[in-house]
């Protein structure tokens, strides 16, 4: 199975667990698939933690490299980490099938705008497993565009662009713009292509907690 996936520190991606086929299953991770990249990576996984198993069971996992990527992370929300409001527009990619049919996936990363819809407000999820999910809220098409989340997305990082302070001298800083990591995608992994982009809220405190453990 193909999937997508964020680089969030060094040594460590995150992505969906449906991507996981268990201790007898084998993983390659792929870096700099974006054609905008300079450098491209193939490394194979050194450790893998899923998330605990609770009465949720959001389906996330972070994936080990057993080396630094040459790449550069998105960025995890600092300060006040909440998810993004109903109505923003942020930014998801995968390699999907290019037909609402599904078929072969692409080359190269493609990118997409989605609107934010909150759990609440999520359509039409009560016939799905997605339902179960405490933490998770829903992309929709800007402008009410229609749109497929397919197989070789699931597990996409949904990103927004955010300007940061970095310090590089004692006496002055620098603001940068950066993609930050708000959520992971969660559909778009069965045979059939969906129209919904469900996504892990990693601002939830549970789960933020999780991540900030295991990266230290």
């Amino acid at each position: 199975m193909t999937c997508a996936g964020t680089l969030i520190h060094k040594q460590w991606v995150i992505t969906s667990s449906h991507c996981y086929a268990g201790r007898d299953g084998k993983l390659k991770v792929e870096l700099g698939g974006h054609p905008k990249m300079a450098v491209k990576q193939q490394l194979m996984v050194s450790d893998i933690r899923v998330y605990p198993k609770s009465s949720t069971e959001e389906p996330i996992m972070l994936i080990k490299l057993p080396e630094s990527a040459k790449v550069a992370p998105a960025a995890l929300p600092t300060g006040a980490c909440i998810a993004p409001s109903d109505g923003d527009e942020l930014q998801v990619s995968g390699r999907g099938a290019t037909t609402a049919e599904g078929g072969m996936g692409v080359k190269d990363l493609m990118c997409l705008e989605v609107k934010i819809h909150s759990k609440s407000h999520c359509p039409d999820l009560s016939s799905t497993d997605y339902q179960k999910h405490n933490y998770i809220y829903c992309g929709g098409g800007v402008d009410g565009a229609a749109i497929k989340a397919c197989k070789g997305d699931s597990g996409s990082g949904l990103l927004k662009k955010e300007m940061t302070s970095k310090s590089h001298f004692f006496f002055w800083t620098k603001e940068e713009k950066v993609d930050v990591l708000y959520g992971v995608l969660i559909s778009g992994h069965g045979d059939a292509c969906e129209d919904k982009f469900v996504f892990v809220d990693i601002c939830a405190k549970p789960i933020k907690k999780w991540i900030d453990g295991i990266l230290g």
